[in-house]
């Protein structure tokens, strides 16, 4: 799929993601130093190929084929990146962001249906909840330890 491309220069991708409206606007995108806490803390990066530090490189890089990367919808949002961040920077709001930018392009539809479970436990239940369909691959998960 061919998509109209966010930048023209690298850093112009992590420009566009701190000026969206979810950002914290204090530049932690930018200050990021590649250290890799945020990937030795993260839940989603021990259980899969989900890898924090790689999705700020590639930002960095201005590699817009993260908005098609089957491993950013691995982050749940559990903030776990934002509070080992030694300056204060949050790969996983810079995930919902790029999340937003293939979901504008039409890109991410089909992963949004895995996201419909925790719309439908709010609903029901006014908390979150794991939706039912992640049940089998935790089971694996766990089982497997």
């Amino acid at each position: 799929m061919h998509t109209q491309k966010i930048s023209e220069t690298p850093l112009d991708f992590a420009e566009a993601i701190k000026e969206d409206i979810k950002s914290s606007k204090d530049d932690g995108v930018l200050k990021c130093v590649q250290c890799g806490m945020c990937t030795s803390t993260c839940p989603a990066a021990r259980h899969s190929n989900y890898n924090p530090r790689e999705i700020m490189e590639r930002v960095f890089e201005g590699d817009e084929t993260l908005l098609e990367d089957e491993d950013l919808w691995n982050c749940f949002y559990c903030y776990t990146c934002h509070s080992t961040c030694p300056v204060g920077n949050s790969v996983c709001e810079v995930n919902q962001i790029i999340k937003q930018f293939a979901i504008s392009k039409g890109i991410a539809y089909e992963q949004l249906y895995d996201y419909l479970g925790f719309a439908d436990s709010y609903f029901n239940a006014a908390i979150g909840a794991i939706p039912s369909n992640f049940y089998e691959e935790i089971s694996e998960d766990v089982d497997g330890w």
